[in-house]
């Protein structure tokens, strides 16, 4: 999940040394409330008449001492994000509270959480019992034994067919255990302002699969909605998604990586002819926003005709503003795969009441947790029952009449399908998403700065030892045990 969130490098080196030592990860059994037998030792004397003699009998009686009943059961969550959000989960752990009056939620909210906070906390073992995880780390951080494994917990109490692909195929641990639940996904998609649109006589996209733009007309688009007044932009065409390598690589059909994934290709020669393409917007041709500027604050100033954001942002958009949602441009895959971010919330293995965290877990992809997240317009939710019905795709997010969700869900089963699940993920986010902005203002030539990400993710590969043989359910990483991890 290539996000601000995070500015710090996760290594092997750095995260085990955190850990202390890993093979002592503690796997904890949970404790379930038994019923002990005690045995009472009654006298009763009993007047017999035998033969004139008296006896004495002594009975036995073991008798059953019911269960304690169990106290409630504390399970801290923890969570980054906006006031909104930390409401929405209020009124889904409120509810939850109701059903399971014995497990109280500790909720920990943190606004100004960070990758590296949620890194520390995990090493440290002072993580919460429910944490929302980097998904890119998700692999790295289940083979070094930092998260539970929750097969034995979904073969049991939930059907997979239930759910989106995505949330079991997508960057979990190695071998394809689940080393998290994808409770649903925050996708992208093209927001633009009506109005500008109809000034410069240009329909928008209305379909993922069969009315879509390609990159042609999306280049031919920007250059209309583009004013200048000599060498200075007054209105730029449009702002173009942060992570270009991370969102346009799958668009090309290319693999990250070789066949065994010790070898980074992501300074292919298409990719580098495409990304001089889009890096040209914004410094020759000056149709894309500049890298650094605002795209929100223009958008609401009514200054930018369209940009790439995240489906909340629409919260944030001025009353004044028409606006509507179109899909990504199409370069060479059809339909073109878009860009998201999993909610990926993890049981870290140092948590001491794993069985009721899951529990709490479990609930989240429940049908009413589920549809608490869709009506809040915070993520497509994972559950098929909820995102394909009727109910769902002909809502209008946020009440605004002007859209529908489908846009949104079909962004969502056309999400790029991440399959290269190895422990190189945070490693890939920072060079080809967060720091790729070198490369789109000019800073550093294209070649240059793929060629060297590629350097650095092969090397990257080579220092955790990795190969494509690897992905087995129970590798982990040197000097971590097998069952590390496992409830």
């Amino acid at each position: 999940m290539p996000s601000k969130l995070l500015s710090h490098r996760l290594t092997r080196r750095s995260f085990l040394a955190g850990l202390g030592a890993a093979a002592a990860l503690p796997v904890l059994a949970a404790c379930q409330p038994q019923v002990v037998e005690k045995e009472k030792i009654v006298e009763r004397v009993v007047t017999q008449v035998v033969e004139k003699q008296v006896e004495k009998v002594v009975e036995k009686v073991v008798t059953a001492v019911p269960p304690k009943a169990p106290e409630t059961v504390t399970v801290s969550f923890g969570t980054g994000g906006a006031p909104w959000l930390f409401q929405m989960w209020d009124r889904v752990y409120n509810q939850f509270e109701q059903e399971f009056p014995k497990i109280k939620v500790d909720r920990k909210y943190d606004p100004s959480s960070d990758w590296y906070k949620v890194y520390n906390k995990i090493s440290s073992g002072s993580a919460e019992d429910v944490i929302l995880m980097n998904d890119d780390a998700l692999f790295y951080l289940s083979a070094a034994g930092a998260m539970t494994i929750l097969d034995d917990y979904v073969k049991r109490d939930l059907k997979r067919e239930d759910y989106f692909d995505r949330a079991w195929k997508v960057r979990n641990a190695p071998g394809g255990e689940i080393g998290a639940l994808h409770y649903g996904g925050r996708v992208r998609v093209t927001w633009y302002n009506k109005k500008l649109f109809d000034d410069a006589g240009i329909k928008p996209a209305t379909d993922w699969v069969t009315d879509n733009w390609n990159i042609d007309k999306w280049e031919e688009n920007m250059v209309k909605l583009t004013k200048k007044s000599g060498e200075r932009v007054d209105q730029y065409g449009a702002g173009i998604i942060a992570c270009i390598a991370y969102t346009w690589f799958p668009n090309l059909g290319l693999s990250w990586w070789n066949e065994d994934e010790t070898v980074s290709q992501v300074n292919h020669p298409d990719f580098v002819a495409l990304c001089e393409r889009i890096v040209g917007w914004h410094t020759k041709q000056q149709i894309a926003v500049r890298v650094g500027e605002n795209q929100l604050a223009l958008f609401n100033a009514g200054k930018l005709p369209m940009y790439q954001g995240f489906m909340h942002d629409a919260l944030s958009f001025s009353k004044d503003i028409q606006w509507g949602a179109m899909p990504y441009m199409k370069i060479k895959v059809d339909p073109v795969l878009s860009f998201m971010e999993d909610d990926t919330y993890a049981i870290p293995s140092s948590s001491k009441v794993r069985d009721q965290a899951w529990v709490l877990s479990k609930y989240n992809v429940s049908e009413k947790a589920q549809w608490e997240f869709g009506k809040s317009d915070f993520l497509v939710p994972s559950l098929k029952k909820v995102t394909e019905s009727p109910q769902y795709l002909d809502g209008n997010p946020f009440g605004y009449a002007g859209v529908t969700r489908k846009i949104w869900m079909q962004a969502y089963v056309y999400a790029w399908k991440q399959t290269t699940n190895n422990p190189m993920g945070e490693e890939m986010a920072r060079s080809m998403c967060r720091e790729d902005g070198q490369m789109v203002s000019g800073q550093v030539p294209v070649k240059t700065y793929l060629d060297t990400a590629a350097q650095r993710l092969t090397k990257y590969s080579r220092d955790n030892q990795w190969n494509k043989k690897n992905d087995t359910p129970g590798w982990r990483l040197p000097g971590v045990p097998k069952d590390a991890g496992k409830p």
